[in-house]
């Protein structure tokens, strides 16, 4: 399954439509694997950064895609407090939990 195909399964109200991908490549990226855990990520591994009550995860994306990972997907706060660079695709969404769900069922 491909990035863009994973995304397409997510309701439009997770996305945050002002925001557009910083790196559309990766869209078309082979998905093999998703992991809530930064420090598990591996190649094509898609980041599923969730907020806790005291961290949010979100925000140890940068380690997931250095790791490998092809997107990390988090949330807006976590996407504001950490910004990605050129080449990186970080896509933010209003809803972790609701999002993580959706893409276990679709992947």
């Amino acid at each position: 399954m491909k990035l863009r195909e994973l995304l397409a399964q997510l309701p439009d109200s997770l996305l945050v439509p002002e925001v557009a991908l910083a790196n559309q490549a990766s869209l078309d990226l082979e998905v093999a694997g998703l992991s809530t855990n930064s420090q598990e990520c591996k190649p094509g591994t898609v980041f599923l950064g969730m907020p806790g009550t005291r961290v949010d995860c979100g925000e140890f994306w940068p380690w997931a895609i250095a790791a490998g990972a092809i997107a990390a997907l988090v949330s807006l706060q976590a996407y504001q407090s950490c910004p990605p660079q050129a080449g990186e695709c970080v896509i933010p969404l209003t809803d972790m939990a609701m999002a993580c769900g959706e893409d276990a069922d679709a992947f």
